[in-house]
């Protein structure tokens, strides 16, 4: 399972001028191995429209279910370049 390739949508500059934007996310797999929640932990985008599509994208992965039941509980870091660098 990993993260889908997503690519931003139209007038999201997620790293102007060559910038690196790092995002934090914390997200919860819950039993079923759907994510019941998913929220900025950290940032340094300041951009509160990219912020929020990762947190959408995020809702939409579906994980294999945890071993043993219960949840999980995940932070994740994500770097934001600009591609054309």
């Amino acid at each position: 399972m990993g993260i889908p390739d997503q690519k931003p949508q139209n007038g999201m500059n997620i790293a102007p001028d060559g910038t690196i934007s790092e995002l934090s996310e914390n997200f919860i797999v819950s039993a079923t191995g759907a994510v019941s929640s998913s929220k900025v932990q950290r940032t340094t985008m300041g951009n509160a429209t990219v912020e929020s599509c990762v947190a959408d994208q995020i809702k939409k992965i579906r994980f294999p279910a945890p071993q043993g039941g219960g949840i999980v509980i995940v932070n994740y870091p994500f770097v934001f370049k600009n591609s054309e660098d």
